[in-house]
C-alpha cells in the first residue's frame, strides 16, 4: 500500500516538475522575443578575463534611466536560449548606474533592457579598474554553486 502511494506521489511530482519547467522556458522565450524586438536593449559581452568574484559593471547615459539586468541563458540539452533577468538598477548621480555582480571564468552576454530611447540617450557600458572603485546602485550576490566554482 505504501509503495503504491509513493509511486503515485512520484508521478505527480514529475508531472508537476515538467509542467513548471515548460512554463519557465515559455516565460524566458516571451521575454527574449519582446526584448529583441523592442530596440531598447544594450549588450555587454564579458569574455571571462577577470578573476572570479564580485565586480562592477557601469552604465553611463546622458539622461536618467532604469534598466532590467539580465543575461543570455543557454541550455544546450534543450536547444534553448533566452533572456534571464535577475535584477534592476536606476541611474544615480551624473546618470550613472553601477551594478555589482559575480563575474566568473566563463564568458557571458549581459543584457540591459532600458526604459529610455537609446538613440537619444546612448548607454555606454564599461567594467574597468576605475569602475571597481564606484559604489554600486544594485548588488547581485553569487549563487552558492558559483562560489564553489561550479558554474560562472
Amino acid at each position: 500500500m505504501m509503495l503504491i502511494l509513493i509511486s503515485i506521489l512520484t508521478v505527480i511530482f514529475f508531472i508537476t516538475t515538467i509542467f513548471l519547467g515548460k512554463e519557465f522556458l515559455k516565460k524566458f522565450s516571451f521575454m527574449k522575443n519582446f526584448v529583441q524586438s523592442s530596440n531598447q536593449m544594450v549588450v555587454w559581452k564579458y569574455s571571462g578575463d577577470k578573476k572570479p568574484g564580485m565586480h562592477n559593471i557601469v552604465l553611463r547615459g546622458k539622461t536618467p534611466f532604469c534598466a532590467l539586468i539580465g543575461f543570455e541563458l543557454g541550455i544546450p540539452m534543450l536547444k534553448y536560449s533566452g533572456f534571464d533577468y535577475f535584477g534592476f538598477v536606476k541611474s544615480g548621480k551624473n546618470n550613472i548606474a553601477v551594478i555589482s555582480t559575480y563575474l566568473g571564468k566563463n564568458h557571458c552576454e549581459f543584457q540591459f533592457f532600458l526604459n529610455t530611447d537609446i538613440t537619444n540617450n546612448p548607454i555606454k557600458i564599461t567594467s574597468n579598474e576605475e569602475d571597481q572603485l564606484l559604489h554600486p546602485n544594485s548588488k547581485s550576490k553569487p549563487h552558492w554553486y558559483q562560489r564553489i566554482g561550479f558554474y560562472g
